[in-house]
């Protein structure tokens, strides 16, 4: 199953899968990932998701506080603009950790943070890196 892994973790696997001998896995996962980018908007346009209903709510709230909002998700950033900009939802993020860069979960949320930091908060950013 592909539930609650990251994009990277995915395609990686989908290399090891189906193109164990290709001489270099990072360049194949940035032809992947590629390929994937340029199908996705048609595939987002089928199947949009769905919004959860109180998110746009919690969402303006807390953009009220003036509080840096961050995104972690197993998506690759470029894949989760596309899926969240149709709802109105992308834009409210700050900053985030994504799928692109680790296939470990809690790893793409401490980069999230120290992103979100960084952004929100220079001063504190030392601390988180």
């Amino acid at each position: 199953s592909v539930d609650g892994r990251t994009d990277r973790g995915i395609f990686m696997e989908l290399i090891s899968l189906h193109a164990p001998d290709y001489p270099d896995a990072e360049k194949a996962f940035h032809l992947l990932k590629e390929a994937y980018l340029v199908a996705l908007p048609e595939t987002t346009v089928s199947n949009p998701g769905v919004t959860l209903p109180g998110v746009p709510q919690l969402i303006d709230a807390l953009l009220n506080t003036h509080a840096g909002i961050g995104l972690a998700t197993g998506n690759i950033q470029r894949g989760a603009e596309l899926k969240l900009t149709p709802h109105g939802l992308w834009d409210a993020f700050a900053a985030g950790g994504f799928g692109d860069d680790t296939d470990n979960r809690a790893d793409l949320v401490a980069a999230g943070l120290a992103n979100l930091v960084l952004c929100c908060c220079p001063k504190l950013a030392p601390l988180y890196r």
